[in-house]
């Protein structure tokens, strides 16, 4: 995909550091500007379609990202739905930590698709009804995010291979965890893009 360079598409490219690259995936971290984040860019050969398609199916999601442990739908309607997501705590991994607990997430997602083939999908905090109260053993967070999946402009006619830029905000309701934990998010986004790279590959072979 030639539309993968060492810039930031779609949001401006002074708010993020030097971009780090492993396993073809460009992982950018927020700047001095604004609140922490992290960025990640790859190319995916399947269509945008096919990739919103296994981004949005909660059911195999555990299967190629190795930081969800559970997920559910709480709500389903057109181009939007509510789920609760239980993630495994990145440094669970990394460090083997039975201290470092993991993450209880409700998250309200909506999607739609601009003229020129891009898909945008958004996600914020949901308060939803049904969303279960953290158990002893959870720390509830906010997930806030957005991902565009945009056809490679040398394959238009095809839509064999896309753009995939994701950016993520964990706001755990501390300054001191939410710096932690998006510091974290780094390796997490690298692995989690590197999975849906690999599914959306076997899917469309």
């Amino acid at each position: 995909c030639q539309s993968l360079t060492n810039s930031v598409p779609f949001w401006p490219s002074e708010a993020w550091g030097r971009a780090t690259i492993q396993n073809g995936v460009r992982i950018f971290a927020r700047s001095h500007l604004g609140p922490p984040g992290v960025l990640g860019m790859l190319a995916i050969p399947a269509s945008p379609s096919a990739v919103l398609d296994c981004l949005l199916d909660l059911r195999s999601q555990h299967e190629w990202d190795p930081y969800v442990r559970s997920a559910r739908y709480l709500e389903v309607s057109d181009c939007a739905d509510v789920v609760h997501v239980v993630t495994k705590h990145a440094f669970v991994r990394q460090t083997g930590n039975p201290f470092q607990l993991p993450r209880d997430f409700c998250v309200a997602r909506s999607w739609f698709k601009l003229a020129d083939g891009t898909y945008i999908l958004l996600t914020s905090p949901s308060n939803h009804p049904t969303c279960p109260e953290p158990g002893t053993l959870l720390h509830r967070g906010d997930m806030i995010g957005a991902i565009a999946i945009r056809p490679c402009a040398e394959s238009v006619l095809g839509y064999d291979e896309c753009l995939v830029v994701a950016i993520s905000n964990m706001d755990m309701k501390s300054q001191l965890a939410s710096s932690v934990v998006n510091r974290a998010a780094r390796v997490a986004l690298l692995s989690t893009l590197a999975g849906l790279r690999e599914a959306c590959a076997t899917a469309s072979s």
